[in-house]
């Protein structure tokens, strides 16, 4: 079973998700049913800021990898963020650069201007 945030649930299989199966790869496809909610997305490359106060850290919503402010080993400090567009506004989910370099053609992300 995959995590719940937002109400959605994360991880599932693609024959769960509508057949959302878009690649053969099996290293790509188990990101690309954990972000399939940010298909066609605009995200903006900047330094991570937590989105609310009550919020310690957020997670890539391809590959969770850790975002936050503060350090520790493999927490990441920059990103791909949604942009004021998004219906839950700007940088409320992130992604991580490597899955966007991997990702961005199957998502159909695009990177707005900084």
């Amino acid at each position: 079973m995959g995590l719940r945030r937002g109400g959605l649930q994360l991880g599932a299989p693609a024959q769960a998700l509508g057949d959302l199966r878009v690649t053969p790869d099996p290293d790509k496809q188990w990101r690309i049913d954990n972000a399939f909610a940010l298909k066609g997305v605009r995200l903006r490359f900047q330094p991570y800021v937590r989105w609310s106060e009550t919020w310690s850290h957020d997670h890539c919503a391809a590959c969770w990898a850790k975002f936050a402010e503060f350090n520790g080993p493999d927490v990441l400090h920059e990103g791909y963020a949604t942009c004021e567009d998004y219906p839950r506004g700007a940088r409320y989910e992130w992604v991580c650069p490597t899955c966007f370099a991997d990702l961005k053609k199957d998502m159909q992300w695009t990177a707005a201007p900084t």
